[in-house]
């Protein structure tokens, strides 16, 4: 026998909410650290400068190092350290920071982030210690569960965009008066509507975003495919042709301070030889690329 309309429609509500439901608790738990560790990162560089004060109070004395000086200082390290990014200081009372790899004979290997104070060429490695900063990135992007973690918070992402648009199809037919209903009643329903609407938009933007962010080399391009042209911007090709000498980085900075003076060098990845060198500048929150033959 058919079913009345009003049951029937009753019955679909109710698969729509006991989905709505278990999609949102196996959510729930990991999603939660998640959003919690993300509203302490907003302030993830103030958290970073009151752990590690001594970095960004440095005293000038004397003339500070230039670029290609402190290049030259982290490779005459021991073991010499090859610098892959420079990060160029705010202030002149800020340490310089590199993201570095241990040039070893027995194999190279990763050795994350290293200061350098322009003043006195002292290298600064961050210890062991428990550093709340660096934790929060870790629940943050991986759960402190490496790959695995990565994937789980993916996969929850994934569910969180899921269950938001079932919250939409069971919050369709009651659309009337949503935010009316909530201030009068205020019961926990009508609350719950009211705020799942409001942060949905929102929500379903960082799921799908932190999803790219696990998946973006595998999704990326079959998004290119399918719309037939690239949705990222593509890096010039620079045929580097291996000459006597390298120029100095001073130049290199030298002449793009130059030549672009409203906007401020935030970065220099050297490269290796066979790369481009590329300086990154940032001003009024627009980022450049600039790719140089390093001969």
């Amino acid at each position: 026998e058919n079913l009345p309309a009003s049951e029937s429609d009753s019955k679909k509500r109710s698969l729509w909410f006991h989905l709505h439901f278990w999609v949102g608790w196996i959510a729930a738990v990991p999603i939660a650290l998640v959003c919690l560790t993300g509203a302490f990162l907003i302030f993830e560089q103030d958290l970073f400068r009151w752990e590690h004060k001594e970095l960004f109070q440095l005293e000038e004395t004397g003339k500070a190092l230039s670029i290609q000086q402190i290049l030259d200082t982290y490779r005459s390290a021991d073991p010499p350290l090859q610098v892959n990014h420079l990060g160029i200081p705010k202030s002149s009372q800020y340490s310089y920071s590199a993201f570095c790899t241990e040039i070893r004979p027995e194999g190279n290997r990763g050795a994350g982030r290293v200061f350098l104070d322009p003043y006195t060429g002292e290298l600064s490695r961050l210890g062991d210690e428990f550093s709340l900063s660096e934790t929060l990135i870790a629940v943050h992007r991986r759960l402190v569960a490496g790959r695995t973690g990565q994937l789980v918070v993916a996969i929850s992402s994934l569910a969180l965009a899921i269950t938001c648009v079932f919250g939409l199809i069971l919050w369709w037919p009651l659309r009337g008066r949503t935010f009316v209903r909530a201030w009068k009643r205020g019961q926990a329903l009508d609350w719950h509507n009211a705020l799942g609407l409001v942060a949905m938009a929102p929500l379903i933007v960082m799921a799908i975003t932190g999803i790219m962010i696990t998946w973006g080399r595998d999704i990326w391009p079959l998004v290119d495919k399918i719309q037939g042209y690239p949705s990222q911007a593509v890096a010039p090709a620079i045929a580097v042709t291996e000459g006597a000498e390298r120029v100095s980085m001073d130049w290199v900075v030298d002449r793009v301070r130059t030549e672009i003076p409203d906007k401020r060098i935030t970065g220099i990845q050297p490269g290796n030889g066979k790369n481009p060198i590329k300086v990154f500048l940032g001003a009024d929150g627009n980022n450049l690329q600039l790719f140089m033959d390093p001969y």
